[in-house]
């Protein structure tokens, strides 16, 4: 395949390939109902759990290791439902 004939296949691969979804964000511990955490997904399929508080507190990591179990930035989203009391009747 000449060089030509690969460049406008590879152009025309990547204006057809649709993004990955963001990841499932039940599987990010206190992630999956902060509202400073946004799912991102590539090309390749790849997903990560991205902490929009990274970007004016260097303390928080722009990608935390998941599940994340303990975090001082934690705020609950407003389109979570809260969890169900385990345990109460």
């Amino acid at each position: 395949m000449s060089r030509k004939a690969w460049r406008v296949r590879l152009n025309s691969a990547m204006r057809s390939h649709d993004f990955a979804p963001p990841p499932p964000r039940g599987d990010a511990g206190l992630c999956s109902a902060c509202r400073h955490a946004r799912g991102v997904g590539t090309r390749t399929g790849s997903s990560f759990v991205l902490c929009n508080l990274s970007a004016t507190d260097a303390s928080f990591a722009r990608y935390p290791r998941l599940p994340v179990v303990a975090c001082p930035g934690y705020e609950r989203g407003t389109d979570v439902p809260p969890a169900p009391d385990v345990g109460k009747r």
